[in-house]
């Protein structure tokens, strides 16, 4: 059996533009989740504001004033909301620019390492080729590179192994190791040029804030926008409460209605939300005895309702 390998070569260490260009990226994701984050902490804030406002004007001593000023909060917080909303934006669409930029400036690196490993396999041919002529010239005869090596002896011609199993050593000269080294860097080159960001994916996690985070944990993935990902959740919520209304309704009266979302998993596919996502429902209440005199009823047992995930 014959065999050819690549010269081995130092770990490929990616350039400067190739490591700001990924700082830039991981940047621009965390400015992301940090805008999404304040967002929603304003937004709250904005709600808490409106819900106390008219007991705020109610109480004042001027309450034309107390409601002009209020206004203008209100306005204020309504317009930060949508500045935040638009640098939330603006990040993601900036990040989603700078991933391509990254793969090329891996490429650009790496096709800088080929040509200098095809300048070097240049240089030891040329030497090798020099070396060569005075050993023809003393020997009056020339000279070819051995065709294999098979247990440390090397061969012009392989012999045949007359069907015994041995591994020859066809690597062949040092310039010409080197060559096959660099063409693998440039096959490498022309793959990080057409390379993708991952566009699908499947996290989970027990809150929406720890949603977002965990799918901003790789700034390369390119997972669903934190307004469609706030608006699915909200969406499951709603459904999810409607469910457990609906089975409380029924035989099972100790379905606890407002009892937390307590699990999340989040599916997409090119950054839309994908019928596999869901959350999670509590687990059933157990089964309660109701002494009524002489007989036993069995009671939100929950058994006849299981609770069931909602997309």
């Amino acid at each position: 059996m014959m065999k050819q390998k690549a010269e081995t070569t130092p770990p490929v260490l990616a350039s400067d533009p190739a490591e700001q260009a990924r700082a830039e990226v991981n940047r621009l994701n965390g400015q992301e989740l940090a805008l999404a984050q304040q967002y929603r902490l304003r937004a709250v804030e904005l709600a808490d504001l409106r819900a106390k406002r008219g007991d705020e004007v109610l109480a004042a001593t001027d309450p034309g004033a107390a409601a002009r000023a209020s206004s203008r909060r209100i306005s204020e917080g309504v317009e930060e909301l949508a500045a935040l909303a638009d640098a939330a934006s603006a990040a993601r669409r900036q990040r989603l620019a700078a991933i391509p930029a990254v793969f090329r400036a891996e490429a650009d690196d790496v096709e800088r390492q080929a040509e200098k490993l095809e300048a070097d396999a240049a240089e030891n041919e040329a030497r090798v080729s020099d070396l060569l002529k005075a050993v023809e010239a003393a020997a009056d005869w020339g000279y070819c590179p051995a065709e294999g090596k098979i247990e440390g002896t090397y061969f012009r011609h392989v012999p045949p192994s007359g069907g015994a199993f041995r591994i020859v050593d066809a690597n062949g000269p040092r310039f010409a190791r080197m060559r096959i080294s660099a063409d693998g860097l440039r096959h490498r080159a022309a793959e990080l040029r057409h390379k993708q960001p991952v566009q699908a994916g499947s996290v989970e996690a027990d809150s929406l804030e720890a949603l977002f985070a965990v799918v901003h944990s790789d700034a390369f993935r390119i997972g669903p926008s934190i307004d469609a990902i706030s608006a699915w959740y909200e969406s499951a919520v709603v459904k999810e409460r409607a469910r457990r209304e609906r089975v409380r309704s029924g035989d099972n009266r100790f379905i606890d209605v407002a009892a937390p979302i307590t699990h999340l998993r989040l599916t997409w596919q090119n950054g839309a939300i994908g019928a596999a996502s869901f959350v999670a429902s509590p687990a059933p209440m157990p089964s309660v005895s109701i002494e009524t005199g002489d007989d036993t009823a069995l009671a939100g047992s929950g058994l006849e309702d299981q609770p069931e995930a909602v997309a």
